[in-house]
């Protein structure tokens, strides 16, 4: 929950059943977060698929089913909690697939399966200390008519990501010129 409140730059108390792990932040006056109906496999999913949305209809936080099952580390000393890798790159180059072979997790990979936003998961047995930020991929097709709006939320999430991570990994498949702007950032 740290991480979150992290991401939304402030503490935030939640309502509704404490059971539930799905949220929703809500842009009306009164704040609160609402339950999802769309499931996430990774720990924590910020829905960031549109930067215009923010302003009209908000951007889901979902947390997983796993979040409930981890351990908060807020008595280890901030220096001793381990580091944040992010996996930036564009769409379709096997970020997803990445992350399973380098932490043993399950999150689902190919083709018909494109992560949102910004999502994060813990890493498990073999990386503890380790929390995994996978990254929406760049370069998708798009409208015409929105492709401002596009550019726009990729580049916000690269600043978001940059911003939190220790380590980034870029995959690439052919080295391209977003690719190469990861690189200088």
């Amino acid at each position: 929950m740290e991480l979150l409140q992290l991401l939304l730059g402030y503490p935030k108390e939640f309502e509704g059943d404490e059971d539930s792990t799905e949220l929703e932040v809500s842009t009306d006056s009164s704040d609160i977060y609402r339950k999802s109906s769309i499931p996430t496999p990774y720990d924590v999913t910020i829905r960031i698929n549109s930067l215009v949305a923010l302003s009209t209809s908000g951007w889901e936080i979902v947390l997983g089913n796993s979040a409930s099952e981890i351990q908060s580390n807020s008595s280890i000393p901030k220096d001793n909690r381990g580091v944040i890798v992010a996996v930036l790159g564009s769409y379709n180059r096997g970020k997803s697939f990445l992350l399973n072979e380098l932490c043993g997790l399950n999150l689902p990979s190919g083709n018909l399966i494109h992560t949102e936003g910004i999502s994060i998961t813990a890493g498990r047995k073999q990386a503890e200390n380790i929390v995994f930020i996978d990254t929406a991929g760049t370069d998708t097709a798009i409208q015409k008519d929105k492709l401002d709006d596009r550019k726009a939320t990729e580049a916000l999430i690269r600043e978001i990501v940059l911003h939190l991570c220790s380590f980034i990994i870029i995959v690439v498949n052919r080295l391209r010129a977003t690719d190469q702007s990861y690189i200088q950032q």
